[in-house]
């Protein structure tokens, strides 16, 4: 008898112990956890574009006139963008330039634009300020065009900041230009 008593008293023990469903609630919390975390990033990845980048876009110049009432004395020396004006472009392989009319209503001419090839991929600033001023004078005497001091440059977008600042600065120190007008939208 008493074997059959401690078999029951183990028997007992164990359904007690077996019935125990404390254990079910942070096994429910973790698994409902874990769930949403594999949903999120799933609708993450679906809902991401297929690439990153930098969104391109175009801020145009636009002329703001200022009071000069205050600057009484002081004379203020404006440039004008006129047909005739120097034009840069900076494209990957080489520089081409012209005037204003050439890349805007004689786009498809090609007597009136000039190359200088890059070397070894890096731009040549020497041989296109020494093309830019044989160009300038031939045009000065030919078509008696002067030149105004500005020039607009236009890199295109895969151009990489640091080239397209040492370009201006070589533009600069020449003598044929003061200001250079930073352009885009050139593809």
């Amino acid at each position: 008898m008493t074997a059959s008593m401690t078999l029951q008293s183990k028997i007992s023990k164990t359904k007690k112990r077996l019935s125990d469903t404390s254990w079910y609630l942070p096994i429910i919390i973790l698994a409902s956890i874990g769930l949403m975390v594999t949903l999120s990033f799933l609708l993450r990845a679906t809902s991401m574009a297929g690439k990153y980048g930098i969104v391109t876009s175009e801020i145009p110049l636009v002329s703001v006139p200022f009071d000069q009432s205050s600057e009484v004395g002081n004379t203020i020396n404006t440039l004008t963008v006129e047909t005739t004006t120097p034009v840069i472009v900076l494209t990957k392989n080489r520089f081409i330039f012209g005037d204003l009319d050439a890349f805007t209503t004689n786009i498809d001419s090609l007597r009136n634009k000039f190359s200088v090839s890059h070397v070894d991929g890096a731009p040549d600033l020497l041989n296109l300020i020494k093309d830019i001023e044989k160009w300038l004078f031939g045009r000065a005497s030919r078509s008696n065009i002067s030149s105004q001091g500005l020039g607009i440059l236009i890199p295109q977008g895969e151009i990489p900041t640091p080239i397209v600042i040492q370009t201006i600065q070589s533009l600069k120190a020449s003598k044929h230009f003061e200001k250079i007008v930073l352009g885009s939208g050139f593809q």
